[in-house]
């Protein structure tokens, strides 16, 4: 797409009141004095996540205290716990920290995320104490598709 001052035609870009977007809006980028700019694609609303990212919010006991796509969790060992979404997310990426489903002050240890061998839908999470021991601690969990 062409940047074009003033008017849009088509598919090419305008200039307006110090931002670039389309002819139908749906693409706005303000101008923060770069020199050069790149349009990578619609804006969302901040807070927003894209449609196919899901998370969960784990208690340390594996049961799910909210979510966006997570189906179900078990807890099948002192720290060692598999999150099941509602799509593939095997070509995704994963995010895990260690954090309460309240307002507590969130746990300290460790936290890792693999994809689960054998279920494109499913991830392996594992946490520990501050001592490396596998202990059940609540954790989120963020895919990002």
């Amino acid at each position: 797409m062409a940047l074009q001052p003033g008017r849009s035609r088509g598919g090419s870009l305008i200039l307006k009141k110090g931002q670039i977007m389309t002819r139908n809006k749906r693409r706005t980028l303000a101008l923060a004095g770069c020199a050069c700019l790149a349009l990578l694609g619609p804006v969302s609303p901040a807070g927003a996540t894209a449609s196919g990212d899901r998370w969960a919010v784990v208690n340390a006991v594996g049961t799910l205290a909210r979510d966006k796509g997570a189906s179900k969790v078990v807890n099948y060992s002192a720290g060692n716990y598999q999150v099941v979404f509602d799509k593939n997310v095997r070509a995704c990426g994963f995010h895990a920290t260690l954090g309460n489903a309240g307002t507590a002050i969130p746990p300290n240890g460790q936290v890792s995320v693999s994809p689960v061998q054998g279920s494109v839908r499913s991830l392996f999470v594992v946490t520990q104490n501050s001592a490396g021991v596998p202990t059940n601690l609540s954790f989120h969990l963020y895919v990002g598709c």
